[in-house]
């Protein structure tokens, strides 16, 4: 996918949409847009209220601003996953101390089915000890190092639950 006028209209038409699948190129694209979009925003709501107090009221705009950037960013990072044929609650599987427990009940309650997939891995990683202690670690220490490692990794190739294959799509 080249950027040109076609490819940045599309990828405007799904910033908000949370179905659908993204492909690296289009996640890692979205992803550098909104974070230098947010980090500008930020720099000039500081620079203004630094340079004039009484320009804070200028901070709801900015707000706004940040909110639906941030909206965008999350349709973006649940159209990634579900490229990769995983469900939108694997944001919360990212949070340190939060992800696994919501994992382990996500798989005792039958709510995901691709927490079962992780799950049933775990156990069969030869031994159980030793792939439930590297569980732990990538939850509590570095579940960001892993969301990058597991958001870098090539998508579902061909059609899945979630859509058809966005490379195969890509005009």
């Amino acid at each position: 996918m080249s950027i040109n006028k076609d490819t940045a209209m599309s990828l405007c038409n799904k910033l908000f949409a949370f179905t659908g699948r993204a492909g690296r190129r289009e996640y890692w694209l979205c992803s550098l847009a909104i974070s230098v979009t947010m980090f500008v925003l930020c720099l000039i709501g500081t620079i203004l209220v630094g340079i004039w107090d009484w320009l804070i009221i200028l901070a709801l705009p900015f707000f706004i601003a940040a909110i639906l950037l941030i909206l965008a960013l999350l349709a973006t990072l649940f159209r990634r996953l579900h490229d990769l044929g995983l469900s939108g609650f694997w944001i919360f599987y990212f949070i340190p101390f939060v992800g696994l427990p919501a994992l382990i009940f996500a798989y005792l309650l039958g709510v995901d089915d691709s927490a079962k997939g992780v799950i049933d891995r775990i156990k069969g990683f030869g031994s159980p000890w030793l792939g439930w202690l590297l569980m732990i670690l990538f939850w509590t220490a570095g579940s960001w190092f892993g969301s990058i490692l597991i958001l870098a990794a090539p998508g579902n190739k061909g059609d899945n639950f979630y859509g058809p294959d966005p490379l195969a799509t890509a005009v």
